[in-house]
């Protein structure tokens, strides 16, 4: 609040502390929207998610092998993505919030710099965002569209595996696992199809079999 001022909605999980009578309390006292997401399902707050998955993904490169050292990247991390451009929106998240691009360490600043007086640039900064941010809106439902398509195209592909085919596995949730730990894990070859959407594997290395979801397996190309 104290960074950005106090939103209109927050949608967050069920998570404890989301849940908990003092951040109830604080939402109601400020007058913002609480809406909680639905338990295990993750979607309905896709954006966090997915950047969420990015972020540790990204942290997972380089933190040791206890995972201890995470904080230490976390900001670095952040900062990158902050300054790439994002595919859903065409936009780097940074030039979205501010209005202009990130100068980064690295970057030659030009000999001249022209400032435009206060009353120009606020006009002009205006004007940008709200024309970035209608970019922005045009590009992600153009995006969602593929997106959709590509994941009813994959669901149907997911029935079309072959015998002998390598693939992984997504790791289940598992208290023993650090969060950074590699989402999926193998190889397996697929051995056969049982039912409509679930096959028997084989591990390459030790050859134990698991019969796993279709939602689980991903095709090594």
């Amino acid at each position: 609040i104290l960074q950005y001022g106090t939103p209109k909605q927050l949608l967050t999980d069920k998570g404890s502390h989301f849940m908990a009578n003092v951040f109830e309390a604080i939402s109601s006292r400020c007058g913002i929207n609480h809406i909680k997401t639905t338990t295990y399902h993750p979607q309905t707050n896709g954006l966090t998610e997915r950047f969420n998955a990015t972020l540790a993904g990204s942290i997972g490169a380089y933190v040791n092998q206890q995972q201890t050292d995470w904080d230490d990247y976390l900001p670095f991390v952040t900062f990158a993505y902050n300054t790439s451009k994002q595919a859903t929106t065409g936009m780097e998240p940074f030039k979205l919030m501010y209005g202009r691009s990130p100068v980064l360490p690295f970057d030659i600043p030009s000999s001249i710099t022209q400032l435009s007086a206060t009353s120009d640039y606020y006009t002009q900064l205006t004007k940008f965002l709200k024309q970035a941010k209608s970019t922005a809106k045009c590009n992600i439902e153009q995006q969602q569209n593929i997106y959709k398509q590509t994941y009813d195209t994959g669901r149907q592909d997911h029935t079309k595996l072959q015998p002998g085919q390598l693939v992984l596995l997504k790791q289940m949730m598992n208290k023993h696992l650090g969060k950074f730990a590699p989402k999926y894990y193998g190889p397996f070859k697929i051995i056969q199809q049982n039912g409509r959407l679930n096959y028997k594997v084989q591990h390459i290395n030790d050859g134990h079999e698991e019969t796993v979801h279709v939602s689980r397996i991903r095709v090594i190309v």
